[in-house]
C-alpha cells in the first residue's frame, strides 16, 4: 500500500492542528451526501421488501388456518398470484428468517446513516468556523448543501 495514502480518511479532517481546505471539506460533504442519499434509497427498497415478505407470511398463515386470503387488486393480480404460488412451493419458514436478516440490514443502514449525519454536522461546524461567509447548509433534514 502506498504510504502517502495511509491515514488519509475522513477522520483526519477533524484534527484541529491540520489545516483543511474548504474544497476538501466540501468534497467530503458531497461524497457523504451521495452516500446518504443511496442509503436512504436502499432503506426504502428494504422497507418494501419487508412489507411484501410480511404480507406473504400473513397470507401463508391465513391459508394454514383455512381463512380466506383477500384477493389482490385486478391490475396486479396476475403477478401477485404467480409470486404467491412460487412462494408457497418454497414454504414460509425461510421467509421468516429472511425477515430477520432484513431487519439486521436495516439496523446496519440506520447506523451508517447516523454516522453520515454526525460527520456532515462535524464538517458543517468546521466550515462555518473557518469560513463564516459560507451559508446554505441543511444537514439536519436532508444532508444537502
Amino acid at each position: 500500500m502506498n504510504e502517502s495514502t495511509q491515514g488519509n480518511n475522513s477522520g483526519d479532517l477533524t484534527d484541529p492542528n491540520q489545516e483543511v481546505s474548504l474544497d476538501d471539506l466540501v468534497a467530503e460533504h458531497l461524497a457523504l451526501v451521495r452516500d446518504f442519499s443511496e442509503k436512504i434509497k436502499l432503506k426504502e427498497e428494504l422497507f418494501g421488501l419487508q412489507m411484501r415478505a410480511q404480507q406473504l407470511l400473513t397470507n401463508s398463515e391465513m391459508r394454514r388456518r383455512g381463512t380466506p386470503v383477500p384477493k389482490p387488486e385486478k391490475r396486479v393480480r396476475h403477478n401477485d398470484l404467480n409470486s404467491q404460488r412460487s412462494f408457497f412451493k418454497d414454504g414460509s419458514a425461510a421467509l421468516a428468517t429472511d425477515l430477520d436478516d432484513l431487519k439486521a440490514v436495516e439496523d446496519m443502514y440506520d447506523q451508517q446513516i447516523a454516522y453520515i449525519r454526525s460527520r456532515l454536522q462535524e464538517i458543517r461546524k468546521i466550515i462555518e468556523k473557518a469560513h463564516p461567509e459560507v451559508v446554505g447548509f441543511n444537514v439536519e433534514e436532508t444532508g444537502d448543501i
